[in-house]
């Protein structure tokens, strides 16, 4: 379903409202010019004047529409699917903070406090153990706190992709300790369509995290 206060139902609105009253308006001009055309020709010659151009305009204000509408239709459909992919994304994004990232932290820190414990750490190969399990924890909490941000920041109309890319570059560079810096020779701002923006960052923020 598509939102009418979108741009995109905006431009579906009018263009049914061009369709629905182009029609009448245009056929009483016609109506109008028949005296002129009658008083310059005779009457079988004007009905056929008069009929080939409401014939010939039909036929183009017909597939001028049917472009128009397909554009739009196209148009609104990609934007619902958008929408749809970035709701998603949000849901996936609060699942995993609601349940992952909290197990994980969870887990984590469970880990430490075992190894603080004396009978733990009068063993070396079991604090070991622990310790590198604790290690892993930690890394898989770091992993899907990025990956919670890069969902919702994604989600951010406001904000071109340099400004998404900046932050996220900032943030992996304060949690992960590997210096990192955006390099962008563009003169202008890239003019992406949204998904396709999305998925730029994606490939970045897996990128980065193979890297770490």
């Amino acid at each position: 379903m598509v939102n009418d206060a979108s741009p995109q139902g905006t431009r579906l609105g009018r263009l049914r409202l061009i369709g629905l009253a182009a029609p009448p308006f245009f056929v009483s001009g016609l109506v109008c010019l028949h005296p002129a055309l009658t008083a310059g020709f005779d009457s079988e010659r004007a009905h056929l004047v008069l009929s080939a151009v409401l014939i010939l305009s039909a036929a183009v204000f017909g597939w001028t529409m049917f472009r128009s509408l397909g554009r739009a239709h196209d148009a609104a459909l990609e934007a619902e699917r958008l929408s749809a992919a970035l709701l998603e994304r949000d849901r996936i994004a609060r699942e995993l903070h609601d349940s992952l990232a909290q197990v994980l932290g969870v887990a984590h820190l469970r880990l430490r406090a075992v190894e603080a414990r004396p009978s733990v750490a009068a063993d070396e190969r079991t604090r070991a153990d622990v310790a590198d399990l604790a290690d892993l924890c930690r890394e898989a909490h770091r992993d899907v706190r990025e990956a919670i941000h890069g969902l919702k920041d994604a989600q951010r109309s406001d904000r071109s992709l340099l400004d998404h890319l900046e932050d996220y570059i900032r943030v992996f560079s304060r949690t992960s300790g590997v210096p990192t810096t955006l390099e962008a020779c563009t003169e202008r701002e890239l003019a992406l369509p949204p998904n396709a923006e999305v998925q730029v960052i994606r490939v970045i923020q897996e990128a980065l995290t193979n890297i770490r």
